[in-house]
């Protein structure tokens, strides 16, 4: 359950493209960010049943992007296990 948010971050928010087919995803971030390309190599993704979603989770790494059908997303990220997570919430276009 998300009870309450630590406030910003100085982490910035990016642009990025997920590509899914089937279960195959494929992300791409600029430069600066291409952690995250490589984050979510053979990544998973669950899609929703009950609800017109995706879940993209990364193999090694704790976190996800859920993409809803409305183009509304939230992505969630956490860059080691001590450490608090990071939220970016946004529209896709």
């Amino acid at each position: 359950m998300h009870v309450s948010c630590a406030g910003k971050t100085n982490v910035p928010t990016f642009p990025f493209t997920v590509r899914t087919r089937g279960k195959t995803v494929e992300l791409n971030a600029p430069t600066g960010f291409e952690v995250f390309n490589q984050l979510y190599v053979a990544s998973q993704v669950q899609w929703g049943v009950e609800a017109l979603y995706a879940v993209v989770t990364p193999v090694d790494s704790a976190g996800y992007i859920k993409i809803f059908q409305n183009g509304n997303y939230v992505f969630r990220y956490y860059p080691s296990k001590q450490a608090d997570g990071i939220m970016s919430l946004g529209k896709c276009e």
